[in-house]
């Protein structure tokens, strides 16, 4: 399952990418959105945070990745199609990435499951959290807005 469209849509104050706070690839592919990011839209939350927590909870627990989500408010997108929700939102040339979206989802969500699955062989783990810059604390989400 690579969407699930929320029965009680969210207000958000846009888009937000939920990303493995223990991965440093994922720390690295945070840092790499923030500084090519077009129009400075996105928002940024662990997966182990409250937040995190909070945005999936009518997610089945079993349908949640470990990786990377992106979630709009209304959709929930996961894997290779949250990928593919980030990629318009970036500067030329990063932006132009997204004719991957022509691959079928089956073969694109099997090469972000090689990536996925290794990562933390490959990049390594945090012991703890990276201190944020402030460009990056203004994109943190860190509670939801009331209602």
């Amino acid at each position: 399952m690579s969407k699930i469209s929320l029965e009680k849509p969210l207000t958000l104050p846009g888009p937000v990418v939920l990303f493995d706070g223990e991965c440093v690839f994922c720390d690295w592919a945070v840092r790499f959105i923030l500084q090519r990011e077009r129009d400075r839209v996105l928002y940024f939350a662990p997966l182990q945070s409250d937040v995190g927590a909070a945005l999936l909870a009518e997610i089945p627990e079993d349908s949640i990745p470990d990786s990377v989500v992106f979630h709009d408010g209304s959709t929930v997108f996961f894997k290779s199609d949250a990928a593919l929700c980030i990629l318009p939102r970036l500067k030329s040339p990063w932006s132009w990435l997204r004719v991957t979206g022509i691959l079928p989802a089956p073969i694109r969500d099997w090469l972000y499951g090689i990536v996925a699955r290794f990562r933390y062989r490959i990049f390594g783990r945090k012991e703890s959290c990276t201190i944020p810059t402030a460009l990056e604390r203004d994109r943190e989400l860190t509670e939801l807005p009331e209602g």
